[in-house]
């Protein structure tokens, strides 16, 4: 068995799931092993003691239609697999009913309460790293913009603010900030002032971090009294170089449909635009 053991304090194992092995985050060693394996959204958690073999615990929800009405349904058969591995600690029975859906805090204290209940020389080890409610980063950027009908390409400068809540996502973050540069027109200088208001998705947790996102930007442009908002979408790499930096490289397209300007309809500005970004983040907390 390989065990990695990340920066963050994340453990992974690799386990014969099915057929073949794959990588598990460890979350707890003790009398009663858990794990769990990250897909989509939902985490999918898997049990073992010494005298029983790796056990994924089923869960499913959704919506399904009865009697020609679409019904909410949870699935129970976790409750079985669980109370099976327990069946040695009988007092844990009234805690298992409370497990409707499997998640990451009442899999962890039934875990340790499992092995507390059976075991009183020694302490499971739980691998789970304390997981703060907002964190907050700041990206000074510098860019290169090509707008769509004109010649020449213009750079701006910029910071971004990231928000994100790791008890809900360690991969989802919101950013907004302020973007600045200067387009040469038949009426001189304009300077156009930009405010993105983003959602970005990272993947993978080492130190290459691909990412995507979407969402609108605000732009004022001086001089015309011009104001619309475009559609972002975006695509790059966050690449780790320790616990508080990062440097960052992005590549967007921006739009905006006719119908959606806030301004005169023969305003000569074309507002499509491709630029590449780069920046340094930088964790405050």
């Amino acid at each position: 068995m390989h065990i990695y053991r990340f920066v963050d304090g994340k453990y992974y194992v690799t386990k014969t799931v099915g057929q073949q092995s794959e990588f598990l985050e460890c979350l707890v060693k003790g009398k009663l092993n858990l794990y769990v394996k990250h897909i989509s959204l939902d985490p999918v958690f898997y049990v073992e003691k010494d005298s029983m073999p790796l056990s994924e615990i089923s869960y499913e929800e959704g919506t399904k239609m009865v009697n020609d009405k679409r019904v909410y349904y949870q699935s129970n058969r976790h409750f079985g697999i669980l109370a099976y591995y327990t069946q040695d600690a009988p007092q844990l029975k009234s805690d298992l009913t409370k497990i409707n859906k499997p998640q990451y805090d009442n899999m962890i204290k039934l875990a340790r309460d499992y092995h507390n209940s059976v075991c009183d020389n020694e302490s499971c080890i739980i691998y789970q790293k304390k997981v703060k409610y907002l964190s907050v980063s700041l990206e000074p950027i510098v860019s290169i913009n090509k707008f769509i009908g004109y010649d020449k390409i213009k750079t701006g400068y910029g910071a971004n603010i990231y928000l994100s809540s790791p008890v809900f996502s360690e991969n989802t973050l919101f950013y907004t900030g302020i973007h600045t540069y200067a387009l040469a027109d038949s009426i001189g200088n304009v300077r156009f002032t930009e405010i993105p208001l983003q959602i970005e998705y990272l993947f993978g947790a080492r130190n290459f971090q691909p990412k995507i996102g979407l969402g609108i930007n605000l732009i004022s442009v001086k001089k015309i009294n011009y104001l619309v908002h475009t559609f972002n979408f975006n695509t790059g790499f966050n690449y780790i170089l320790n616990k508080m930096l990062s440097f960052t490289f992005k590549l967007n397209a921006e739009f905006v449909p006719a119908s959606f300007s806030l301004l005169e309809e023969d305003n000569p500005i074309n507002v499509f635009a491709l630029n590449a970004m780069l920046g340094l983040r930088i964790r405050l907390f």
